[in-house]
């Protein structure tokens, strides 16, 4: 048994016993998806160098405004994404200090100056793209194949907000 089937098995253990079996199904029974994550050429503010300002994951070419899921505001995913996958872009997402909000956020930033991309400014270029259904032009960063689980639970989140 791998260790995620371990954790896995030990979270069903504290939980309902009917959820537990949902649970376990979805992590265990189905198999794992083409999982892709894009982001948005990204000018920097500061030095004039393009980057990537990550935010968008979706499942495989399903690229419609209601397929993706906006992950600005979660960018965890996409930096532990770019690690799976020994991306050197993994670096560029990281806790930076916000003089606008007055406070540090994880955020994408440049890959030269290491200035912080507002993630404000980029859920907005993220929502117009969405609007305009053109998910499929902006740069695939990676894809590798994840959980469905881990996409469920993606989209739960997405709904709850």
């Amino acid at each position: 048994m791998g260790l995620m089937e371990e954790e896995i098995r030990h979270l069903a253990d504290e939980m309902a016993p009917s959820a537990a079996g949902m649970m376990t199904s979805l992590a265990l029974d189905y198999p794992p998806i083409e999982t892709t994550l894009r982001a948005v050429a990204w000018t920097c503010w500061k030095c004039g160098v393009v980057s990537p300002a990550f935010g968008l994951v979706h499942v495989e070419d399903f690229t419609g405004p209601w397929d993706v899921i906006s992950t600005v505001q979660g960018i965890e995913l996409d930096r532990d994404l770019l690690l799976a996958t020994g991306s050197p872009l993994a670096s560029t997402i990281k806790v930076r200090r916000s003089r606008t909000r007055g406070t540090s956020l994880l955020s994408s930033g440049c890959m030269r100056c290491d200035a912080l991309f507002g993630p404000y400014f980029i859920d907005e270029e993220i929502m117009g793209i969405l609007a305009s259904d053109s998910v499929a032009t902006m740069p695939i960063v990676v894809q590798l194949k994840r959980p469905q689980l881990e996409f469920f639970i993606l989209d739960a989140m997405r709904k709850a907000r």
